[in-house]
């Protein structure tokens, strides 16, 4: 009976060490492969662990089958001490889409991924992020990217994968505000 216990505690231990082996190996799926770049993409070094590929011409925000799921805003303090109003929108897709892009433009040979949510910000009226949740196909970890409008142009020409805001990686963080959206218009 003592051996049977330990044989499947021990089981138990091993599946659960597997577990946390696969998920820790997999959470930075994009961060271990070698990858070859589109012509149009170039990647901007950064401080953090973020990586940023800007696109001439923009990138395309997934908008096929979308359905608003709840709006939210919320007052945030910005440089200088400022407060400003953020608004959002959570939107639903309600077909599933499963995609290699924009990963095969970054020149990441990963797997497919799902889209799940996609989150719209603004201040102002002005949208200036887009943050698009997944999860990996076959792996079915969750994930985000974010596209931004850097220069207030409409052109999302701003990826941003592993986007890092006052020292956290969460697709729930707050995004960054760029400067443009900030400035008072007469």
């Amino acid at each position: 009976m003592i051996s049977l216990i330990r044989v499947r505690s021990f089981r138990t231990l091993l599946i659960m060490a597997s577990f946390i082996l696969v998920q820790g190996a997999c959470s930075h799926v994009l961060y271990a492969q070698e990858q070859v770049l589109s012509p149009t993409v170039k990647e901007i070094p950064t401080d953090d662990e973020s990586r940023i590929f800007i696109k001439d011409g923009g990138w395309s925000i997934p908008d096929s089958g979308l359905s608003i799921y709840k709006s939210f805003g919320l007052k945030i303090r910005v440089q200088g001490g400022r407060k400003v109003k953020l608004k959002g929108k959570t939107y639903s897709f309600s077909t599933e889409i499963l995609s290699d892009e924009p990963l095969r433009a970054l020149g990441f040979s990963a797997p497919k991924i799902r889209f799940a949510k996609l989150y719209e910000y603004k201040v102002k009226g002005k949208i200036f992020c887009y943050k698009l949740l997944f999860s990996y196909e076959s792996l079915g970890l969750d994930d985000f990217l974010a596209y931004y409008d850097e220069d207030g142009d409409g052109f999302f020409e701003s990826l941003i994968l592993g986007e890092t805001v006052n020292g956290m990686y969460s697709s729930s963080n707050i995004p960054h505000i760029p400067n443009w959206v900030l400035t008072k218009t007469k």
